[in-house]
């Protein structure tokens, strides 16, 4: 979503705010959270360290044994999501436009409330003008924002499937929110390889790579890293059909059902 922050308006202000956003609006300079590069904090102990590099890391498990356990995770994680009522985390993302082919990424607080209720702070951003840009969204068809235009704060509600509500990448709240992710992850169709399992940053986790589908337009494949004690997903990443990195979300500093601020899902 870091591309709203000069474009998010009322419907009169969008060719003002179109001229802005060439001019980067006078916002803060622009930071590159995620350069699109190898995850350099997660270590497997078995398996593939790089999905476009098989063969490389500790060779891998008995695969038969690796999708039973993959099987187990399933349910797991099936489990997880049906009692987890919230989350917060700082989010991670990394892009490549559809369109264009241009990279982007992003920090942000992220939040999350059964059934689908999402908001979203924008520390930093590969397009500075949108750092400080808040999005509240309750599931329905329109978004609320709250973001710097011209030196002014202002709110504003946009269709969420408006043109200027696409990620950097390209696609809707509705395609990448908590909901799709999970669907994702645990359709029985998918044809899954676990490519090992290891630690990131500390922490239990298996990595599989799977062909979904339910992989969005311009995917051929994605990867999961799962972490294995809590039975969340903390990474999902989309390659493209030359297996190159086009999307990547890395959920950091993560806890599940917490109780979350008032004015958590507000952007007034």
């Amino acid at each position: 979503m870091a591309r709203l922050a000069s474009k998010w308006i009322a419907p009169a202000l969008i060719a003002a705010a179109a001229i802005a956003a060439t001019t980067a609006c006078g916002g803060p300079p622009p930071t590159v959270p995620d350069s699109g590069k190898q995850l350099k904090n997660i270590n497997l102990v078995q398996g593939t360290s790089n999905p476009a590099q098989p063969g490389t890391g500790s060779p891998a498990a008995d695969p038969q044994a690796q999708q039973q356990t993959w099987a187990k995770m399933v349910q797991d994680i099936t489990t997880v999501r049906q009692t987890t009522f919230n989350l917060k985390c700082e989010l991670v993302g990394y892009f490549v436009s559809i369109k264009d082919g241009k990279t982007g990424s992003t920090l942000s607080d992220f939040y999350w409330q059964k059934p689908s209720t999402t908001a979203l702070v924008v520390n930093k951003s590969s397009d500075g003008a949108t750092q400080g840009t808040k999005i509240v969204w309750a599931g329905g068809a329109q978004m609320r924002v709250k973001t710097k235009f011209l030196g002014w704060w202002m709110t504003t509600s946009l269709d969420i499937h408006h043109e200027y509500a696409r990620d950097q990448r390209g696609y809707f709240i509705d395609q990448t929110g908590i909901g799709p992710t999970m669907d994702t992850l645990l359709d029985p169709r998918n044809q899954v390889t676990v490519q090992g399992t290891g630690t990131m940053d500390g922490l239990p986790i298996m990595k599989v790579a799977m062909k979904s589908p339910r992989s969005l337009k311009g995917v051929a494949s994605e990867v999961f890293v799962v972490d294995t004690q809590r039975k969340v997903p903390l990474v999902r990443e989309m390659y493209d059909a030359s297996n190159k990195l086009v999307f990547r979300i890395q959920m950091n500093k993560l806890v599940l059902n917490s109780q979350l601020p008032a004015k958590t899902f507000s952007v007034d």
